[in-house]
């Protein structure tokens, strides 16, 4: 054989010898990267597992706190029946009275029910007599109640007998005008309505004519006798008085003249 052979020999060795290498290199690799599969896929099967068992655990804390939470809300109703039994109706009642009394001395809304609240503002109210101002508005007095407009407002609507907060405010201005009407006997009726907040003295008259069926005059004389005692004297003094004679017809004349 000559040179070119011999080289061409090698070349095709060469080429047989890489081949082979790369295809056990390349089988190495797939071999590693199987290995990396299957322990990414034990990792993985084990985070399940461990996320399941974390699931049932809280499901089993979830129902060991509804159970608690049942055993404790029936203590509660146990506690409560053994208070109304060992106390009488009348105790029950004024040691319910108290802490609705110490709830509104604390001024903590956030702890009244519905109706200590409107207690509540209704005692707010009355001592500040914000009401008398004609002209004030709902987000004012929420603001001096600390309270939100429509805390306020359903507040109002839930009593039934108010449509509105200017039906309840009307009300308020109606009591004070009626309290004025016994308390200042000497105040003039426009004097009372202007001190209630009413806008007018007709706007007063024709409210209290409305909810008492009399007029504002005639409340203040039904409720204070010793008004009702100087008119019916006066009355009695007028029916006793003399009465003035008059001159006599012409056509009487009895001289004959």
């Amino acid at each position: 054989m000559d040179n070119a052979n011999w080289v061409i020999m090698g070349i095709n060795l060469c080429v047989v010898i890489a081949f082979i290498t790369s295809i056990y290199y390349i089988n190495s690799i797939s071999k590693g990267l199987l290995k990396d599969n299957s322990r990414l896929m034990s990792i993985i099967e084990n985070q399940k597992k461990t996320h399941e068992e974390l699931l049932k655990q809280k499901e089993t804390q979830d129902e060991l706190l509804l159970s608690l939470q049942k055993q404790t809300k029936e203590q509660q109703e146990t506690l409560e029946t053994l208070k109304k039994r060992l106390m009488s109706k009348d105790e029950a009642i004024l040691l319910e009275e108290k802490v609705s009394h110490l709830r509104e001395e604390i001024n903590d809304t956030a702890v009244m029910n519905d109706d200590e609240l409107m207690v509540w503002v209704n005692k707010r109210l009355d001592s500040s007599l914000l009401y008398k101002d004609p002209s004030i508005s709902l987000k004012q007095i929420a603001q001096q109640l600390n309270l939100t407009q429509k805390r306020l407002i359903q507040l109002i609507k839930k009593q039934d007998k108010y449509n509105g907060i200017n039906d309840y405010l009307t009300e308020k201005r109606f009591l004070l005008g009626c309290k004025l009407l016994q308390e200042k006997t000497n105040w003039t009726i426009e004097a009372i309505s202007k001190e209630a907040g009413f806008m007018s003295t007709r706007t007063f008259q024709v409210e209290v004519k409305k909810r008492l069926g009399i007029t504002p005059s005639q409340f203040r004389l039904n409720n204070n006798p010793q008004l009702t005692q100087n008119v019916n004297d006066a009355q009695q003094e007028k029916e006793y008085l003399p009465k003035k004679r008059g001159r006599k017809p012409k056509g009487n004349n009895q001289s004959g003249e």
